[in-house]
This record gives structure tokens, C-alpha cells and sequence, in this order.
């Protein structure tokens, strides 16, 4: 997902949104821990893909099937 909105995506970028997500285990159920999540990602991916790609990054992420 990060691909089509940067082109230098690292492991560590992977590995740090990843440990993002396990903070919020109950983000699909609970609105304040997706409200959390959201700001955090924003913060993280701000400098990654840009402000004009942070919404759409997001929600594609927030989208995925974690399993």
C-alpha cells in the first residue's frame, strides 16, 4: 500500500507502522482507539508520503485485513 503513495519505503517505515497498530488491537470496534490510531498514523506518515497523500494513506491502511 505504501508504494503507491512513496517510492523510498523502508523496512523500519513497515516495521514502525506495524508496532503503530498493535497499540490499538480494537481499532475496528472502538471508535477513540480509531481516532488514536488515525492521529498516530498521521504523525508517522506525514513526512513519509506528504500532507497531500496523508488521508488516502490512512484510510487504505486502516482498510487492510490484518490478520
Amino acid at each position: 500500500i505504501l508504494q503507491g503513495y512513496a517510492d523510498d519505503i523502508s523496512t523500519g517505515h513497515a516495521r514502525n507502522l506495524n508496532s503503530i497498530f498493535d497499540q490499538y488491537p480494537d481499532y475496528q470496534w472502538n471508535e477513540q482507539q480509531e481516532s488514536q490510531l488515525r492521529r498516530r498514523f498521521y504523525i508517522a506518515l506525514k513526512p513519509i508520503v506528504g500532507v497531500s497523500n496523508l488521508v488516502g494513506t490512512t484510510n487504505a491502511l486502516l482498510d487492510l485485513q490484518r490478520v
